[in-house]
């Protein structure tokens, strides 16, 4: 039991010094790092001492794996001397594919991206210097994907969150089929014809013709 104690101790150990090593520190002078980010890995890109040195050039180049979809990168701490929307003086370059986009004075980065390469760089000029910062790279888990599947009258609802998958099956009774009563035909009698009589002719005698006699 105590070997397998500290068998587990120094593989704790050494998985603690991996993690520590992907870790970004800019100090005085050129640093260069490349990271592969996993599913729920977190990394930190800050900058040494109260305030960082001058003359810094501190790239690190990411890569998502093949599980990791998707990046985010947030800083908690961002203070740098520079003037104007050019930000000349120090800054945080984040630069996507052809795309770069640069962040100074207190105005960080806060974005995801499903670029699977990009690079984080700190520069900072022979002037004055700041607090500096301290950035987080992280891979983004996928966010539950809910999908409702209906097999006759049980209804399936399942929920997926990175690799565990919880289904949850919900009853549902198929609606109470409703009988309609066909409307009662009505019979209409035809209508009742009526015998008209042809109007009786009357006879008309022809007028009596009046002998009169000759006078004598």
């Amino acid at each position: 039991m105590r070997g397998t104690s500290v068998w587990l101790s120094l593989v704790l150990l050494a998985l603690l010094q991996i993690a520590a090593s992907e870790d970004v520190v800019c100090k005085k002078g050129k640093t260069k790092k490349k990271i592969v980010l996993g599913p729920g890995e977190s990394f930190s890109f800050s900058t040494d001492g109260d305030q960082y040195a001058a003359k810094m050039k501190c790239n690190a180049n990411y890569k998502l794996s093949k599980k990791c979809k998707e990046a985010k990168i947030s800083c908690s701490e961002f203070d740098t001397v520079a003037k104007g929307e050019s930000c000349k003086g120090d800054f945080l370059m984040v630069k996507i594919g052809k795309k770069k986009m640069k962040y100074c004075g207190s105005n960080a980065p806060d974005m995801t991206t499903k670029a699977k390469k990009f690079t984080l760089m700190f520069s900072s000029n022979k002037k004055k210097s700041a607090a500096g910062v301290q950035c987080t790279v992280q891979c983004n888990d996928p966010a539950p994907i809910v999908g409702t599947t209906t097999e006759g009258p049980g209804t399936t609802t399942g929920s997926t969150s990175g690799c565990n998958t919880v289904s949850t099956t919900v009853s549902t009774k198929a609606p109470t089929p409703v009988s309609t009563t066909a409307p009662t035909p009505v019979s209409t009698a035809a209508p009742t014809s009526v015998s008209t009589a042809a109007p009786t002719s009357v006879s008309t005698a022809a007028p009596t013709s009046v002998s009169t006699a000759a006078p004598t």
